[in-house]
């Protein structure tokens, strides 16, 4: 099943898997924040809870949206 089921989960998911936990994921932000701040750098970031906006996000609109923020 951990073979299958890696094809769908991303390294990036942290909730309900071994070894990982939903608070690492305020950890890695603060890092990131922490390296644009003392970076310097241009950056976005975005937070989107999926659960609540599933329904209401205009999908079509964030695929095209988000190819032109990573420029």
């Amino acid at each position: 099943m951990r073979s299958t089921l890696s094809c769908y989960i991303s390294p990036e998911q942290y909730g309900f898997l071994h070894d990982k936990q939903i608070h690492d994921v305020v950890a890695n932000s603060q890092e990131c924040m922490h390296s644009i701040h003392t970076k310097h750098l241009n950056a976005s970031i975005m937070k989107v809870d999926l659960h609540k906006a599933y329904g209401c996000l205009d999908w079509e609109y964030l695929r095209l949206v988000l190819p032109k923020i990573a420029l």
